[in-house]
């Protein structure tokens, strides 16, 4: 009887590669881009009036408001040195534009989503 020495086969646990990671990293990124509006917003409220000097004339600081459409901040200024009474700046369309982009890469991720 030939007794053969049992080996056991250790078997090692397979590695598996990390799914998805690259659709990981863009969803990542993409939040990071969405969250830069809500740290410009909370900046601007931390800043107060010095966040809204007036482009033209040292040292004249504007009340800070907020609008919802088009979204961004609003600055008013009053009694200008030019003698008019009121000027109301912003906002612009670069946050506007900023939003749609961060949108429309958002839907583009969702549509390249990988299946399980």
């Amino acid at each position: 009887m030939g007794s053969e020495p049992q080996t056991r086969e250790r078997s090692q646990p397979k590695r598996k590669a990390p799914r998805n990671v690259g659709f990981r990293l863009l969803v990542a990124g993409w939040c990071l881009l969405l969250s830069l509006p809500v740290l410009w917003v909370a900046y601007n409220e931390f800043m107060g009036v010095t966040a809204c000097e007036h482009p033209r004339f040292d040292s004249n600081y504007g009340e800070l408001s907020w609008s919802v459409l088009p979204p961004g901040r609003v600055c008013r200024f009053a009694n200008l040195p030019d003698g008019r009474p009121v000027e109301t700046s912003g906002p612009h369309l670069y946050m506007s534009l900023y939003l749609l982009v961060t949108l429309l890469a958002g839907v583009a991720l969702l549509r390249r989503r990988p299946r399980t």
